[in-house]
């Protein structure tokens, strides 16, 4: 999970204009690929992400997640 988020991240760099880590680092993109979380209150406890990032990313970023976990049937919503 954490390549596909690694190349979600590059894309939306990409499109912004930015570089990766501005969108998220490492440690962020790992903390989701261990929580996987599912709604967005899960994701702000993702290290890293606060409203700001939540109303930027979040829901492109959570049914990324979703689609992994469903096409991987991984469980989603696991404690770090």
């Amino acid at each position: 999970m954490f390549e596909a988020l690694r190349k979600l991240r590059a894309i939306i760099a990409r499109e912004k204009g930015v570089t990766a880590y501005i969108i998220f680092g490492d440690a962020a993109l790992r903390d989701m690929a261990r929580r996987r979380p599912s709604t967005p209150q899960d994701f702000l406890e993702v290290k890293g992400v606060g409203e700001k990032k939540l109303r930027q990313y979040g829901e492109v970023v959570l049914d990324a997640i979703k689609d992994y976990c469903q096409a991987s049937s991984l469980e989603m919503d696991t404690r770090a």
